[in-house]
């Protein structure tokens, strides 16, 4: 997995962590440490919706002087469909190796 897709993985599970309270661009750019290029990246994939969609992440309020951010419906639904992938695959590898242990049960006694 390249260097984008882990930016954008780790910035939208953890976006999707701080979602009651919410967080500044300040605190997201310390938290991974973006700097140049991969800061206007960021911006550009999570700020800013592209092919007129509404971004990932959404202007929520001000408080204490600053912007506050959290995940928009379309960026819950990424993070949303992101996990569910995840815990899929994890219960498909666990499935696989109780069916392989049962074969081989099986076969075991089959012999015997």
């Amino acid at each position: 997995m390249n260097t984008k897709n882990n930016i954008y993985l780790s910035i939208l599970l953890w976006a999707f962590e701080k979602q009651e309270e919410g967080f500044t661009q300040k605190e997201l750019r310390e938290t991974f440490k973006l700097e140049g290029q991969t800061n206007e990246w960021v911006n550009r994939n999570f700020f800013v919706g592209t092919n007129g969609d509404r971004p990932l992440i959404d202007h929520i309020s001000i408080k204490d002087g600053d912007d506050y951010f959290v995940l928009s419906g379309k960026g819950l639904e990424a993070a949303i469909d992101y996990l569910e992938l995840k815990e899929a695959r994890e219960s498909g590898a666990k499935a696989m190796k109780v069916a392989i242990a049962s074969i081989t049960i099986g076969v075991v006694i089959g012999i015997a």
